[in-house]
C-alpha cells in the first residue's frame, strides 16, 4: 500500500520536527511542525486535534485542557500533516492508522537490528 520511501519520508519529518523532546506545548508543536515544512495556522492545528480525536487514530491521546501534546500524539500530527498535504485529508486520515502501524513495524525492526550486533573490543599497539 506504501512503499518504503514514503513511510521513510515520513519518518525523516518526525524527525526534523521532534528530536528528541517527549513533550510539545500547542506553541512549540507549531514551531516543529513549520521546521518540518508542514507549517499550519492555530485554528488548523485546532481542526486536526478534533479530527483526530474524533477518528480515533491509534496513539493519539489528547484532551480539552491539557497542556501540550505527548510524544505519540505529536507522531500522529506530523504523520497527519505529511499525508494531508501530499494526499489530502480524506486520504490522510484514512490511511494514518495503517501509516501508524508501519512506522512502528520499522522503528522496532531498527531497534532489533541494533540490538543483534556483537560489541568487540580492540587493544592498539603502538609501532616502532
Amino acid at each position: 500500500m506504501f512503499n518504503e520511501k514514503t513511510i521513510d519520508r515520513i519518518k525523516t519529518s518526525i524527525y526534523v520536527a521532534l528530536g528528541d523532546k517527549d513533550f510539545f506545548t500547542r506553541k512549540s508543536l507549531l514551531e516543529a511542525l513549520k521546521r518540518a515544512g508542514l507549517k499550519l495556522s492555530n485554528t488548523q492545528l485546532t481542526r486536526d486535534v478534533q479530527l483526530l480525536s474524533q477518528c480515533q487514530i491509534k496513539g493519539f491521546t489528547h484532551f480539552k485542557y491539557d497542556k501540550g501534546y505527548d510524544l505519540k500524539s505529536c507522531e500522529a500530527i506530523v504523520a497527519y500533516r505529511f499525508l494531508a498535504a501530499t494526499r489530502g485529508r480524506a486520504q490522510a486520515v484514512y490511511h494514518l492508522n495503517t501509516i501508524i502501524d508501519l512506522l512502528e513495524e520499522t522503528t522496532n525492526y531498527d531497534n532489533e537490528q541494533r540490538g543483534n550486533h556483537t560489541t568487540v573490543e580492540c587493544k592498539a599497539t603502538a609501532i616502532g
